[in-house]
C-alpha cells in the first residue's frame, strides 16, 4: 500500500486509504482514494449520542465505516512504481499467502482443512 499511496502522490496532492474490514490486524481490503483536492466529507458522521450497543455494527454505522478509519501512510523514502521497479508479483503472493493460511485455520475447527 505505501508503494501505491507513493506513486499516487506523484500526482494527486491527497491521497487516503479506507478499510473495509475489521479488526485492522485482519487480512480485508483498503480502498485508496486520491484527489488534487483535500478529500473531506460531505458531511459530519452520525455519532452514537444515545449509546446503543447496536450503532456500532448496524446499518448506520455501515454507511460511515470506512470514512471513520480513514489513514493516510507515511511514504517517506518510499520507492514508487515504475517500470523498473513493480514488486506487485512478490506483494501479491505475500497477500495470498495471508489469505490461505486464514482459509486453512477456518477449515482447521471443522476438520476439514488439509
Amino acid at each position: 500500500m505505501k508503494t501505491l499511496s507513493a506513486t499516487l502522490r506523484q500526482v494527486f496532492a491527497d491521497v487516503i486509504a479506507l478499510p473495509q474490514e475489521e479488526p485492522p490486524n485482519r487480512l480485508g481490503n483498503i480502498v485508496l482514494m486520491a484527489s488534487q483536492k483535500k478529500l473531506v466529507p460531505l458531511r459530519e458522521p452520525e455519532r452514537n449520542e444515545l449509546l446503543d450497543p447496536e450503532w456500532r455494527f448496524g446499518p448506520a454505522y455501515q454507511k460511515i465505516h470506512a470514512w471513520d478509519n480513514r489513514f493516510t501512510t507515511d511514504t517517506t523514502n518510499v520507492q514508487v512504481l515504475t517500470d523498473d521497479l513493480n514488486p506487485i508479483d512478490i506483494r501479491a503472493e505475500v497477500i495470498n499467502l495471508a489469505a490461505r493460511k486464514d482459509l486453512h485455520q477456518y477449515f482447521q475447527k471443522s476438520g476439514l482443512s488439509w
